[in-house]
This record gives structure tokens, sequence and C-alpha cells, in this order.
């Protein structure tokens, strides 16, 4: 599968990598705002765009419904943004944590 990123904000903050918005273009150039990188050696994940409840538990607005399908498109995430990180000359373990969210979009 290919994906692209789009473009992405680092934040290295506990296990929270980057901010994402990522392009499939497989699936019509579908764009994915806000999707979340973590990273807590050795795993690797990512989360669709979601909201909080009341209770403090998270709800993605979008899902598959098999985890492994999950996994195997969270692998290929991954490989297009350390494929982005390696063309900007960026390394996980030498970027900068970046407190304020909120500037994705700046």
């Amino acid at each position: 599968m290919n994906i692209e990123i789009v473009r992405y904000k680092m934040i290295n903050k506990n296990s929270v990598l980057a901010l994402a918005t990522i392009k499939v273009p497989e699936w019509g150039n579908l764009l994915i705002d806000n999707m979340t990188l973590f990273f807590k050696p050795p795993n690797k994940w990512i989360s669709f765009p979601s909201r909080k409840d009341d209770k403090g538990k998270y709800w993605e607005y979008m899902r598959f419904e098999s985890h492994q399908d999950k996994k195997d498109f969270g692998h290929e995430v991954f490989k297009a943004f350390e494929a982005k990180m390696a063309q900007d000359k960026i390394s996980i373990a030498t970027s900068e944590p970046y407190e304020d969210a909120r500037n994705y979009y700046d």
C-alpha cells in the first residue's frame, strides 16, 4: 500500500511521537488529519483522529474491524513516516520535544 505523509509535527512527549496528515492514494486520495503516531521502544502504533468522552476514554472516529488490519496499516504509515523523516534529515532520537500540539497547522 502506498501512503504519503502530507505534513507532520514532531511531539516527542511521553509515547506520542508525532501528529501527521496522511494521504492514501489507493483510497481515492483519502486524507486523514490528526493521526497520532506513538513510539515506546520497541513498539510503534497509530491512532486515528478521536474524541475523549466524559470518562476520559478516547473513541476513534474511524477504525478497522480487525486489529491485525490496523497493525498492518500502522506498519505502512510508519514506513512512510520514517522515509519522510529520513528525507527531512530528522531522527527520532535527535528531534526536540514539541510542547504545543495546537499549532499543528501553522
